[in-house]
Protein backbone atom coordinates (compact mmCIF):
# COMPACT_ATOMS: atom_id res chain seq x y z
CA UNK A 1 0.00 0.00 0.00
CA UNK A 2 2.85 2.13 -0.65
CA UNK A 3 4.20 3.72 -3.71
CA UNK A 4 7.31 5.98 -4.31
CA UNK A 5 5.21 9.50 -5.70
CA UNK A 6 7.15 12.27 -7.86
CA UNK A 7 5.82 15.46 -8.28
CA UNK A 8 6.82 17.49 -10.98
CA UNK A 9 6.98 21.63 -11.33
CA UNK A 10 8.09 23.07 -14.42
CA UNK A 11 7.27 26.81 -14.47
CA UNK A 12 8.08 29.33 -17.36
CA UNK A 13 10.99 31.67 -17.09
CA UNK A 14 10.16 34.81 -17.75
CA UNK A 15 13.31 36.79 -17.50
CA UNK A 16 16.92 36.29 -15.93
CA UNK A 17 15.52 37.60 -12.23
CA UNK A 18 13.20 34.97 -11.86
CA UNK A 19 13.85 31.58 -11.92
CA UNK A 20 13.81 30.33 -8.13
CA UNK A 21 17.57 28.93 -6.12
CA UNK A 22 15.32 26.86 -4.26
CA UNK A 23 11.44 25.41 -4.05
CA UNK A 24 10.28 24.11 -1.03
CA UNK A 25 6.97 21.56 -0.49
CA UNK A 26 5.24 21.16 2.08
CA UNK A 27 2.09 18.35 2.66
CA UNK A 28 -0.68 17.24 4.92
CA UNK A 29 1.77 14.05 5.06
CA UNK A 30 3.05 15.71 8.18
CA UNK A 31 0.43 18.42 8.43
CA UNK A 32 2.66 20.40 7.13
CA UNK A 33 4.98 20.81 9.79
CA UNK A 34 8.83 20.47 7.40
CA UNK A 35 9.54 21.57 4.51
CA UNK A 36 11.16 19.68 1.80
CA UNK A 37 13.64 20.67 -0.72
CA UNK A 38 12.81 20.09 -4.07
CA UNK A 39 15.72 18.53 -6.99
CA UNK A 40 16.66 21.09 -9.44
CA UNK A 41 16.73 18.59 -12.96
CA UNK A 42 17.53 20.08 -16.74
CA UNK A 43 16.02 18.71 -19.39
CA UNK A 44 18.54 20.82 -21.74
CA UNK A 45 15.81 23.59 -22.14
CA UNK A 46 17.22 27.04 -21.12
CA UNK A 47 13.82 28.26 -21.33
CA UNK A 48 12.03 25.53 -18.67
CA UNK A 49 13.03 24.54 -15.21
CA UNK A 50 12.20 21.11 -14.07
CA UNK A 51 11.84 20.25 -10.10
CA UNK A 52 10.51 17.05 -9.21
CA UNK A 53 10.16 15.89 -5.51
CA UNK A 54 10.08 11.71 -4.45
CA UNK A 55 8.82 10.12 -1.48
CA UNK A 56 6.96 7.02 -0.28
CA UNK A 57 3.43 7.58 0.71
CA UNK A 58 0.39 5.55 2.63
CA UNK A 59 -2.56 5.17 -0.33
CA UNK A 60 -4.14 8.19 1.42
CA UNK A 61 -5.79 12.02 0.36
CA UNK A 62 -2.95 14.56 0.69
CA UNK A 63 -2.55 18.92 0.44
CA UNK A 64 0.36 20.32 -0.85
CA UNK A 65 1.57 23.46 -1.94
CA UNK A 66 4.97 25.26 -2.64
CA UNK A 67 7.22 27.78 -1.49
CA UNK A 68 9.36 29.97 -3.64
CA UNK A 69 10.99 32.89 -1.39
CA UNK A 70 8.40 32.14 1.31
CA UNK A 71 5.64 32.65 -0.91
CA UNK A 72 3.13 30.14 -1.47
CA UNK A 73 2.87 29.17 -4.76
CA UNK A 74 0.24 27.49 -6.95
CA UNK A 75 0.01 25.43 -10.16
CA UNK A 76 -2.23 26.58 -12.56
CA UNK A 77 -2.01 23.40 -14.61
CA UNK A 78 -2.65 21.38 -10.99
CA UNK A 79 -6.10 21.13 -9.34
CA UNK A 80 -5.93 23.98 -6.75
CA UNK A 81 -8.75 23.57 -3.60
CA UNK A 82 -9.55 25.80 -0.56
CA UNK A 83 -8.01 23.94 2.79
CA UNK A 84 -7.88 26.41 5.81
CA UNK A 85 -8.39 29.54 3.90
CA UNK A 86 -5.72 29.10 1.41
CA UNK A 87 -5.87 27.61 -1.96
CA UNK A 88 -3.58 24.81 -2.16
CA UNK A 89 -3.14 21.36 -4.04
CA UNK A 90 -4.85 18.23 -3.45
CA UNK A 91 -4.50 14.34 -4.96
CA UNK A 92 -5.99 10.93 -4.11
CA UNK A 93 -3.12 8.50 -4.36
CA UNK A 94 -5.48 5.82 -3.92
CA UNK A 95 -7.51 6.83 -6.96
CA UNK A 96 -4.76 7.94 -9.06
CA UNK A 97 -3.22 4.06 -8.62
CA UNK A 98 -6.51 2.68 -9.56
CA UNK A 99 -6.84 4.35 -12.73
CA UNK A 100 -3.38 3.36 -13.56
CA UNK A 101 -4.17 -0.22 -12.63
CA UNK A 102 -7.60 -0.19 -14.52
CA UNK A 103 -5.74 0.40 -17.28
CA UNK A 104 -2.90 -1.99 -17.02
CA UNK A 105 -5.28 -5.01 -16.14
CA UNK A 106 -8.25 -4.21 -17.79
CA UNK A 107 -9.59 -7.15 -19.77
CA UNK A 108 -9.45 -8.08 -23.70
CA UNK A 109 -12.60 -6.55 -25.13
CA UNK A 110 -15.42 -9.31 -25.45
CA UNK A 111 -16.30 -8.88 -28.88
CA UNK A 112 -19.17 -12.01 -29.03
CA UNK A 113 -22.07 -9.37 -27.55
CA UNK A 114 -21.57 -6.40 -29.74
CA UNK A 115 -24.76 -4.26 -30.09
CA UNK A 116 -25.20 -1.10 -32.00
CA UNK A 117 -27.47 1.51 -31.43
CA UNK A 118 -28.34 4.86 -33.96
CA UNK A 119 -28.63 8.22 -31.83
CA UNK A 120 -30.36 11.07 -33.53
CA UNK A 121 -30.84 14.20 -33.00
CA UNK A 122 -32.18 17.94 -34.77
CA UNK A 123 -28.89 19.28 -34.04
CA UNK A 124 -27.02 15.92 -36.36
CA UNK A 125 -29.89 16.06 -38.87
CA UNK A 126 -28.50 18.31 -41.70
CA UNK A 127 -24.64 17.41 -40.67
CA UNK A 128 -22.27 15.84 -43.36
CA UNK A 129 -19.26 16.83 -41.79
CA UNK A 130 -15.46 15.19 -42.65
CA UNK A 131 -12.58 16.47 -40.89
CA UNK A 132 -14.26 16.88 -37.39
CA UNK A 133 -12.50 15.85 -33.65
CA UNK A 134 -14.27 13.82 -31.24
CA UNK A 135 -13.11 14.17 -27.59
CA UNK A 136 -14.39 12.51 -24.50
CA UNK A 137 -14.34 14.94 -20.96
CA UNK A 138 -15.73 13.40 -18.32
CA UNK A 139 -19.54 12.43 -19.47
CA UNK A 140 -20.06 14.36 -22.04
CA UNK A 141 -18.54 14.36 -25.96
CA UNK A 142 -17.18 17.42 -27.74
CA UNK A 143 -17.56 17.11 -31.74
CA UNK A 144 -16.06 20.17 -32.95
CA UNK A 145 -15.20 22.18 -36.11
CA UNK A 146 -15.22 19.96 -39.99
CA UNK A 147 -16.16 20.27 -43.04
CA UNK A 148 -19.75 20.44 -43.54
CA UNK A 149 -20.11 20.32 -47.73
CA UNK A 150 -17.95 23.32 -49.08
CA UNK A 151 -18.09 25.30 -45.60
CA UNK A 152 -15.67 24.95 -42.70
CA UNK A 153 -17.37 25.23 -38.95
CA UNK A 154 -15.88 26.02 -35.80
CA UNK A 155 -19.38 25.18 -33.55
CA UNK A 156 -19.23 22.52 -31.13
CA UNK A 157 -21.58 19.59 -30.55
CA UNK A 158 -22.18 18.29 -27.04
CA UNK A 159 -23.46 15.09 -26.47
CA UNK A 160 -25.01 13.30 -23.55
CA UNK A 161 -26.28 9.88 -23.34
CA UNK A 162 -28.29 8.06 -20.06
CA UNK A 163 -30.31 10.48 -21.56
CA UNK A 164 -29.14 10.88 -24.56
CA UNK A 165 -29.21 14.50 -25.73
CA UNK A 166 -27.29 17.24 -28.17
CA UNK A 167 -26.74 20.99 -28.16
CA UNK A 168 -25.11 23.34 -30.24
CA UNK A 169 -22.33 25.93 -29.06
CA UNK A 170 -21.80 28.33 -31.48
CA UNK A 171 -18.34 30.38 -31.44
CA UNK A 172 -19.40 34.31 -31.09
CA UNK A 173 -17.05 37.29 -32.38
CA UNK A 174 -13.53 36.65 -32.38
CA UNK A 175 -13.70 33.78 -29.57
CA UNK A 176 -12.14 30.42 -30.48
CA UNK A 177 -10.52 29.44 -33.70
CA UNK A 178 -11.81 30.57 -37.33
CA UNK A 179 -13.93 27.64 -38.97
CA UNK A 180 -11.32 25.20 -39.99
CA UNK A 181 -10.72 21.20 -39.86
CA UNK A 182 -8.50 17.97 -39.89
CA UNK A 183 -7.12 19.58 -36.12
CA UNK A 184 -6.10 17.76 -33.73
CA UNK A 185 -8.41 17.77 -30.36
CA UNK A 186 -6.80 16.46 -26.69
CA UNK A 187 -8.25 16.45 -23.49
CA UNK A 188 -6.18 17.93 -20.64
CA UNK A 189 -8.15 18.10 -17.78
CA UNK A 190 -11.56 20.14 -18.33
CA UNK A 191 -10.12 21.50 -21.04
CA UNK A 192 -10.39 20.50 -24.51
CA UNK A 193 -6.95 21.26 -26.00
CA UNK A 194 -6.83 22.37 -30.23
CA UNK A 195 -3.91 22.66 -32.43
CA UNK A 196 -3.48 22.88 -35.77
CA UNK A 197 -5.77 22.34 -39.06
CA UNK A 198 -6.51 23.93 -41.76
CA UNK A 199 -9.50 25.39 -44.08
CA UNK A 200 -9.93 26.64 -47.74
CA UNK A 201 -7.78 29.35 -47.30
CA UNK A 202 -4.78 28.48 -44.77
CA UNK A 203 -3.05 25.53 -42.78
CA UNK A 204 -3.73 26.70 -39.40
CA UNK A 205 -1.26 27.02 -36.46
CA UNK A 206 -3.37 28.18 -33.83
CA UNK A 207 -3.27 26.80 -30.14
CA UNK A 208 -6.75 26.85 -28.73
CA UNK A 209 -8.15 25.89 -25.10
CA UNK A 210 -11.80 25.80 -24.97
CA UNK A 211 -12.89 25.34 -20.73
CA UNK A 212 -15.79 23.14 -20.62
CA UNK A 213 -16.30 24.66 -17.21
CA UNK A 214 -16.43 27.94 -18.23
CA UNK A 215 -17.46 27.58 -21.89
CA UNK A 216 -14.80 29.68 -22.52
CA UNK A 217 -12.23 30.58 -25.54
CA UNK A 218 -8.81 31.14 -24.62
CA UNK A 219 -6.49 31.75 -27.59
CA UNK A 220 -2.99 31.24 -26.78
CA UNK A 221 0.69 32.59 -28.59
CA UNK A 222 3.31 29.81 -29.17
CA UNK A 223 6.63 30.88 -29.99
CA UNK A 224 8.35 28.63 -33.27
CA UNK A 225 5.04 26.76 -33.73
CA UNK A 226 4.44 23.78 -35.99
CA UNK A 227 3.44 24.21 -39.27
CA UNK A 228 2.06 21.35 -41.44
CA UNK A 229 -1.02 19.37 -41.91
CA UNK A 230 -1.96 15.18 -41.04
CA UNK A 231 0.71 15.24 -38.20
CA UNK A 232 -0.25 12.97 -34.97
CA UNK A 233 -0.99 14.50 -31.55
CA UNK A 234 -1.06 12.69 -28.62
CA UNK A 235 -0.79 13.36 -24.70
CA UNK A 236 0.90 11.68 -21.62
CA UNK A 237 -1.17 11.51 -18.96
CA UNK A 238 -0.59 12.75 -15.90
CA UNK A 239 2.17 15.43 -17.35
CA UNK A 240 1.88 18.83 -19.05
CA UNK A 241 3.31 17.32 -22.44
CA UNK A 242 1.84 16.75 -26.09
CA UNK A 243 3.76 14.96 -28.35
CA UNK A 244 3.77 15.94 -32.32
CA UNK A 245 5.39 13.29 -34.96
CA UNK A 246 5.19 13.73 -38.87
CA UNK A 247 2.76 15.20 -41.26
CA UNK A 248 2.99 17.04 -44.43
CA UNK A 249 3.80 20.77 -45.52
CA UNK A 250 3.02 21.61 -49.00
CA UNK A 251 4.55 24.73 -50.57
CA UNK A 252 1.42 27.24 -52.51
CA UNK A 253 4.17 28.42 -54.37
CA UNK A 254 6.71 25.85 -55.69
CA UNK A 255 3.32 22.86 -55.16
CA UNK A 256 6.56 21.15 -53.44
CA UNK A 257 5.86 18.80 -50.12
CA UNK A 258 7.47 18.42 -47.22
CA UNK A 259 7.37 14.54 -45.77
CA UNK A 260 8.35 14.90 -41.80
CA UNK A 261 9.26 12.38 -39.85
CA UNK A 262 10.38 14.72 -36.67
CA UNK A 263 9.12 14.51 -33.60
CA UNK A 264 8.50 17.58 -30.91
CA UNK A 265 7.13 18.33 -26.93
CA UNK A 266 4.81 21.14 -26.44
CA UNK A 267 4.92 22.04 -23.13
CA UNK A 268 1.79 23.15 -22.08
CA UNK A 269 3.04 25.09 -18.77
CA UNK A 270 5.12 27.23 -20.88
CA UNK A 271 3.34 27.02 -24.28
CA UNK A 272 6.69 26.34 -26.09
CA UNK A 273 8.05 23.71 -28.41
CA UNK A 274 10.86 21.74 -27.91
CA UNK A 275 12.21 19.49 -30.96
CA UNK A 276 13.76 16.00 -29.45
CA UNK A 277 16.71 14.03 -31.20
CA UNK A 278 15.64 10.52 -31.73
CA UNK A 279 17.57 8.14 -33.86
CA UNK A 280 16.70 5.98 -36.56
CA UNK A 281 13.58 7.81 -36.88
CA UNK A 282 10.74 6.17 -39.41
CA UNK A 283 10.42 7.78 -43.10
CA UNK A 284 8.76 10.98 -43.75
CA UNK A 285 4.73 10.22 -43.62
CA UNK A 286 1.46 12.01 -42.98
CA UNK A 287 -2.17 10.32 -42.16
CA UNK A 288 -0.90 7.81 -39.72
CA UNK A 289 -1.78 7.26 -36.22
CA UNK A 290 -0.16 7.50 -32.70
CA UNK A 291 -0.80 6.57 -29.01
CA UNK A 292 1.06 6.70 -25.84
CA UNK A 293 1.10 3.32 -23.49
CA UNK A 294 2.93 4.11 -20.14
CA UNK A 295 5.90 5.87 -21.18
CA UNK A 296 6.11 4.15 -24.52
CA UNK A 297 4.59 5.98 -28.19
CA UNK A 298 3.42 3.72 -31.01
CA UNK A 299 2.96 4.97 -34.47
CA UNK A 300 1.44 2.89 -37.29
CA UNK A 301 0.82 2.97 -41.02
CA UNK A 302 0.78 6.55 -43.12
CA UNK A 303 0.88 7.73 -46.36
CA UNK A 304 4.79 8.06 -47.47
CA UNK A 305 7.18 9.46 -50.56
CA UNK A 306 9.61 6.48 -51.69
CA UNK A 307 11.17 7.15 -54.93
CA UNK A 308 9.03 10.40 -56.03
CA UNK A 309 5.66 7.91 -55.67
CA UNK A 310 3.20 8.14 -53.01
CA UNK A 311 2.77 4.55 -51.25
CA UNK A 312 0.97 3.52 -47.80
CA UNK A 313 2.84 2.03 -44.95
CA UNK A 314 1.69 -0.58 -42.72
CA UNK A 315 4.78 -0.75 -40.42
CA UNK A 316 5.05 -0.43 -36.57
CA UNK A 317 7.39 1.92 -34.29
CA UNK A 318 7.99 2.43 -30.98
CA UNK A 319 9.94 4.98 -28.97
CA UNK A 320 10.26 5.11 -25.53
CA UNK A 321 9.83 8.97 -23.92
CA UNK A 322 10.81 8.37 -20.70
CA UNK A 323 14.26 10.01 -20.95
CA UNK A 324 14.25 12.39 -23.53
CA UNK A 325 18.52 12.66 -23.75
CA UNK A 326 18.38 9.06 -25.07
CA UNK A 327 15.40 8.36 -27.67
CA UNK A 328 15.59 5.51 -30.00
CA UNK A 329 12.87 4.62 -32.52
CA UNK A 330 12.38 0.71 -32.98
CA UNK A 331 10.42 -0.89 -35.84
CA UNK A 332 8.04 -3.96 -34.24
CA UNK A 333 8.12 -6.96 -36.19
CA UNK A 334 4.87 -8.28 -34.56
CA UNK A 335 3.90 -11.99 -35.46
CA UNK A 336 0.57 -12.58 -36.92
CA UNK A 337 -1.11 -11.18 -39.95
CA UNK A 338 -0.10 -7.57 -40.21
CA UNK A 339 -2.91 -5.35 -40.82
CA UNK A 340 -2.80 -4.05 -44.77
CA UNK A 341 -1.64 -0.64 -45.62
CA UNK A 342 -3.43 2.31 -44.92
CA UNK A 343 -3.52 5.84 -43.77
CA UNK A 344 -6.30 8.26 -42.07
CA UNK A 345 -7.22 5.56 -39.94
CA UNK A 346 -7.84 5.35 -36.20
CA UNK A 347 -5.77 3.39 -33.57
CA UNK A 348 -6.76 3.78 -29.50
CA UNK A 349 -5.72 1.14 -26.80
CA UNK A 350 -7.90 -0.87 -24.31
CA UNK A 351 -5.68 -1.61 -21.71
CA UNK A 352 -2.40 -3.24 -23.28
CA UNK A 353 -4.24 -4.38 -26.67
CA UNK A 354 -4.00 -1.74 -29.57
CA UNK A 355 -6.57 -1.71 -31.89
CA UNK A 356 -6.76 -0.11 -35.63
CA UNK A 357 -9.99 0.40 -37.93
CA UNK A 358 -10.87 2.08 -41.04
CA UNK A 359 -8.62 3.97 -43.63
CA UNK A 360 -7.80 4.61 -47.07
CA UNK A 361 -5.14 2.51 -49.58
Amino acid sequence: NQISLQEIFLRMLKDEKYPPKEIEIFGSWDNFQNPYPMRFQSENNSLCQLWSFAMRLDCNKYYYYFKIADKIITDPFRSIVFFNNKQIHYFDLFEELSKENSEINKKPLNLNNLEIKIYSADELFDKHIIGHTMTVIGQKIYILGGKDKDSFTNNILVAEFNPFRVSLIETIEDEGPEDFGFHKAIAYGEKLIVYGGHNNNKVSEGYHAYSTVNHRWTTYKIEHSIKREFFSAVYKQGTSRIYLFGGILCDLESENETFYNDIHVLHLDTMRFHQLNAESPPSGRYGHTSLIINWTMFIFGGCCLENNNFVTSNDFYYLNLFNHSELRWNKIESKGIQPPQRFNHVMVNHGTQIIIFGGSS
